[in-house]
């Protein structure tokens, strides 16, 4: 565990080892469980039949914003129910000092870089109607770019909290470190295979790879 005390007494036990609820992988991960039971995937599966019950369009832009933002509202609350069982506050609001946005981190813009290259070769290539843009290995890459971004962003505040010896912030830093763990596993697979599928942009794909290795070290050790 990646996480660095200037005083390691107020290390709050109980919150060290609290864990984050399995249903929160589906906040992120690009195929969720689709289960009833799952506190994101079942309130989100009811609302969509409601839309078309009342001859709404479910996958509107405006519906599926509105859906998931109410959803994630309301999954958030109960995570803080179950976590305050366990003794455990979380969720805090949480009052970051100026330099706390996406553009003062230096890593974060590389990464935004690197997705914007990504995304720039995959139009290229859809423009052309190459076929394998649709391949699951095209959907994970550019998903997965986007959630290593958001998920840096979130990480590097979670060192600020740490850094203040916040003990409230190790369970989010966990389990954001072990999300980080998982883009960076798929999209090293991804860009191999794009690498392998796109012929024309082979070079550019190289340079993206080896940008991605370049970077793990440092993302991991946020």
């Amino acid at each position: 565990m990646n996480i660095r005390f200037k005083d390691q007494k107020k290390l709050n036990t109980k919150t060290s080892n609290y864990k984050m609820p399995k249903w929160m992988d589906c906040s992120w991960k690009r195929i969720p469980c689709g289960r009833e039971t799952c506190k994101i995937c079942g309130p989100i599966s009811e609302r969509r039949a409601k839309h078309l019950r009342h001859g709404e369009n479910p996958d509107s832009p405006e519906t599926v914003m509105q859906d998931i933002g109410q959803v994630m509202s309301q999954t958030l609350q109960l995570a803080k129910k179950n976590a305050k069982k366990l003794g455990v506050e979380i969720g805090k609001t949480k009052k970051f000092p100026r330099g706390s946005e996406p553009e003062d981190f230096p890593l974060v813009m590389q990464l935004n870089d690197w997705r914007d290259a990504v995304f720039s070769l995959v139009r290229q290539s859809y423009a052309m109607e190459r076929g394998w843009v649709d391949s699951e290995a095209v959907a994970d890459l550019t998903w997965y770019a986007n959630i290593l971004c958001s998920k840096s962003f979130r990480q590097n505040l979670n060192r600020i909290d740490l850094n203040k010896n916040d003990c409230l912030a190790i369970p989010d830093y966990e389990y954001t470190q072990s999300v980080l763990k998982t883009c960076l596993r798929i999209l090293k697979r991804a860009t191999s295979l794009v690498y392998v599928f796109d012929r024309e942009h082979k070079d550019c794909w190289e340079t993206l790879q080896n940008e991605l290795l370049g970077l793990e070290k440092q993302i991991l050790s946020i």
